[in-house]
C-alpha cells in the first residue's frame, strides 16, 4: 500500500475521483439508499473493537460512549467503517466502494495510511461487525487540501457476481491526538474542536458526505447524493498533562566549611 503526501485543491480531488470510478449511464443519477452511516464504529460485544477508545468515558453508557477517552499527544489507529451499499439489491457494479476519504480534524497531526479491509462478522468476533483480510488492489496516500490533512483510500469496482462480503468496508489509518487543556469531544460542535469527515464513493459514481455535528458540515463535493450527519465519527480526547521538568541531581553541592574547635 503506497503512501504520499500531495497538497491538492478540494475541487481537483473530486475530478481526480470523479476519473477513477466506473460511470454507469443513468445509475450514477439513482438515489444512494438510507442504511449504514459511516463511523469509528465500536462494539460492546467484542472488546469494543475495532476502536477501544475514543468515548466520554461515562460508565452509565453502554454503547461505544462508554470507553475512555483517547490520551492526548499519542499515535493512535483508527479504523473508519464505510460500508458498501445495496438497494435493494446487492450490485457489485454499482454499489461497491471506490473510494474513502477521511478528512483530518485541525489539531489531530502526522496521518500515515493503514489499510482497507474487508467485512467479516461470525462467531470468532461475537457476531459483530470486524475488519477482516485486506481489499485486494486498494491503495492509500496522505493528501493536503484546505489546511487539511486528507486519508485518501482508492480501489476497484467489484465485477459483477461479487459479493458484498468481497467489498472493501474497513479503513485504517494512524494520526497522532490533540494537546487539549480540557477533555474535549471533537465533533464540529465548536470551531476549536473540528470533528472527522468521511467521503465515500461508489462503482456507480454515486457520493456520500459524512459529517459529525450539524454546526461542521464541511466542503460537500461537487454531485454529492447524500450529505447526513454520522454521530459515529465523534471522537474525545482526556486533557493533556505536560510531562514533569526533570531535576538535575548532578549538581555539585556547596562544600561546607568546618568550625573553628581550637
Amino acid at each position: 500500500m503506497s503512501e504520499m503526501v500531495h497538497s491538492v485543491p478540494r475541487k481537483s480531488l473530486r475530478r481526480m475521483a470523479a476519473a477513477s470510478v466506473v460511470t454507469i449511464g443513468l445509475l450514477a443519477a439513482m438515489a444512494i439508499p438510507a442504511s449504514a452511516h459511516a463511523g469509528f464504529s465500536s462494539y460492546s460485544a467484542n472488546g469494543y473493537l475495532p476502536n477501544p477508545a475514543g468515548g466520554i468515558g461515562d460508565a452509565a453508557v453502554t454503547t461505544a460512549a462508554h470507553t475512555a477517552p483517547y490520551a492526548a499527544n499519542t499515535t493512535v489507529n483508527m479504523v473508519v467503517r464505510a460500508k458498501a451499499e445495496a438497494d435493494p439489491t446487492w450490485d457489485p457494479t454499482i454499489w461497491s466502494n471506490v473510494e474513502v476519504q477521511v478528512n483530518v480534524p485541525t489539531g489531530w497531526t502526522n496521518p500515515t495510511c493503514g489499510s482497507a479491509n474487508l467485512q467479516v462478522n461470525d462467531v470468532t468476533t461475537n457476531n459483530t461487525n470486524q475488519p477482516g483480510a485486506v481489499a485486494a488492489g486498494w491503495n492509500c496516500e496522505i493528501l493536503r487540501s484546505e489546511g487539511h490533512d486528507i486519508v485518501r483510500f482508492w480501489g476497484p469496482a467489484l465485477a459483477q457476481g461479487a459479493l458484498e462480503a468481497d467489498c472493501a468496508a474497513f479503513f485504517s489509518f494512524g494520526i497522532t491526538t490533540p494537546k487539549p487543556l480540557t477533555q474535549t469531544t471533537y465533533s464540529g460542535e465548536t470551531a476549536a474542536a473540528e470533528g472527522f469527515i468521511v467521503d465515500q464513493t461508489y462503482a456507480s459514481g454515486n457520493n456520500s458526505h459524512w459529517y459529525p455535528n450539524a454546526n461542521y458540515v464541511g466542503s460537500v463535493p461537487p454531485g454529492t447524493q447524500r450529505s447526513e450527519l454520522s454521530g459515529g465519527l465523534v471522537r474525545t480526547v482526556a486533557a493533556y498533562v505536560a510531562p514533569a521538568v526533570p531535576v538535575d541531581t548532578t549538581a555539585a553541592s556547596t562544600p561546607v566549611t568546618p568550625s573553628f574547635t581550637g
